[in-house]
Parts: structure tokens; sequence; C-alpha cells
């Protein structure tokens, strides 16, 4: 079994603070011993076929199952939507992560319509999205 460590907002933000430290002072910084990643394989953006499916919870407890979020054990798993900051690492983490029928339970369409400005996602989950929520490129 092959497992990769996927680091979440607050280590790519450290990383990237630290990236901008050093090259401030003229060091230069790669994300691997390899060097910088370039293209690879990245996992399949899922849309539901109609974005009226996206009905899911504003409110309560959401606990995401192992394989869309595995990052966390016991109640790391589980968010508190009445938290702004919970939903949007919610939305996050099923945007990127999820299936189609993930995305239709746990997010909100108009929530994620009034959140999209704010959620850090890969460039290419923005691309397939932002067309079909009739978002102007971000």
């Amino acid at each position: 079994m092959v497992s990769a460590l996927v680091p979440n907002r607050r280590a790519v933000y450290a990383l990237s603070v630290c990236r901008a430290s050093l090259e401030a002072g003229g060091a230069h910084m790669t994300t691997s011993a390899f060097g910088p990643r370039r293209g690879g394989w990245r996992r399949p953006v899922s849309l539901p076929a109609d974005l009226a499916e996206l009905r899911g919870p504003l409110t309560g407890m959401v606990r995401l199952p192992l394989r869309i979020y595995a990052s966390g054990r016991g109640p790391a798993r589980s968010f508190d939507l009445s938290n702004e900051a919970e939903r949007i690492e919610l939305y996050e983490i099923v945007l990127t992560d999820g299936t189609a029928e993930d995305v239709c339970r746990y997010v909100n369409r108009e929530e994620l319509l009034r959140l999209w400005p704010r959620l850090w996602l890969p460039p290419h989950v923005r691309q397939v999205w932002e067309p079909r929520l009739g978002v102007v490129a971000s």
C-alpha cells in the first residue's frame, strides 16, 4: 500500500511563509528534494449533473468518511457547520477529494456561491467549477 502525505492549509501557508522569507534573503527553496513539481497526476474533479442537487446541510455536525478525508482521526474528521471556518474547510475538502455524490450530500449550492471567493482550492478544481457556477475566474 502506497500512501502520501497531503498538507493541510496551515502547512501550505507555513511553507509559503518560509519560501518568501528565504527568497527575500536571496535563497531559493523547492517543494521537494527533486525540485519543483510539474504536472503529474491529479484527482479528477467530480461535478454533479445538476447544481440544484447541492442540498447539503447548513447546520449540525458532519463527519466525513475516511475515503474523503483521511488526514484526521476521530473528532478531527468532524466539522461543526455553525462555525464558518469549519464549513469552509469542509467545502474545500469535499470539492477537492469527494465524488459527485459526496458533493451533493455535503455542499449547499447557495452557501457554496457565498463562500466561493474565500475557498482555498487547487487551480484545476477552480477551473472546473467556475464555469458551472457562473463565477468569473478569480
